[in-house]
């Protein structure tokens, strides 16, 4: 399977939303898939991750196979690694993976 990078960046306590599309010409349909996203220091990172795992929903069948994570992203600033796995009994593996990184902000919270 063809895994997809995506670098990321977000604001400190900020709820996002993020949608990924897998692209993957073995794959033509992802309904039903459990998708988890987890938020790491580091890919090598021993568990348990720093955030997550937070499920996420899919959004689009055939021929568009695209899913949707949404959280409130609460770590410190900084550089994290951000990865996306199938994680249904036997059929486990990334689909996607990148850089996160999290912004300081003035807030008001």
């Amino acid at each position: 399977m063809s895994v997809g990078t995506t670098a990321l960046t977000c604001y400190q306590s900020e709820d996002v939303v993020w949608t990924f599309t897998l692209t993957d010409a073995n794959v033509t349909d992802i309904t039903g898939w459990a998708l988890a996203l987890v938020i790491k220091t580091t890919a090598a990172a021993l568990d348990p991750p720093l955030l997550g795992p937070f499920t996420c929903s899919i959004i689009g069948g055939p021929p568009t196979l695209v899913y949707r994570a949404s959280f409130r992203v609460v770590v410190a600033p900084g550089t994290y690694v951000v990865s996306v796995r199938r994680t249904d009994a036997g059929f486990s593996w990334q689909t996607h993976h990148g850089s996160l990184t999290v912004v300081d902000s003035a807030s008001i919270d």
